[in-house]
């Protein structure tokens, strides 16, 4: 089942902590807000860019999880075949609208680029 998220605060959890969100974007800039009631935290980040550029949903959860002390371990670089990566590229269509489509997945020489939509739901 396809979801999307429009503009209202979700409810969810955050290293195990109780989490209220939203965040948005528009064409060159984007942002997003966490509140963790419970630990009397708030985060704001604000970009000018795109969410391809700076994920301000990642910097934010990043940020809170500092700030309770429960940080997210260092992402590790891991290798993949050529093959692996070609799987993935492609034009998706997004669920709010089949109106638009745009490629979503794009293929570097030597990595895969993929701009992260929450609405993303089937490949065409």
């Amino acid at each position: 089942m396809c979801q999307h998220h429009v503009a209202y605060w979700t409810g969810s959890t955050l290293r195990g902590h109780q989490e209220v969100a939203h965040g948005g974007d528009i064409p060159g800039f984007n942002g997003y807000v966490i509140r963790l009631p419970e630990e009397k935290v708030f985060v704001a980040v604000l970009s000018n860019g795109e969410r391809s550029l700076l994920n301000s949903e990642v910097v934010a959860q990043q940020a809170a999880a500092i700030a309770i002390g429960d940080p997210f371990p260092d992402r590790k670089v891991i290798a993949l075949a050529s093959e692996a990566l070609d799987a993935f590229v492609g034009t998706y269509k997004l669920a709010i609208t089949a109106r638009i489509r745009r490629p979503l997945a794009t293929r570097w020489p030597s990595a895969l680029r993929i701009e992260q939509v929450k609405q993303l739901c089937e490949e065409i």
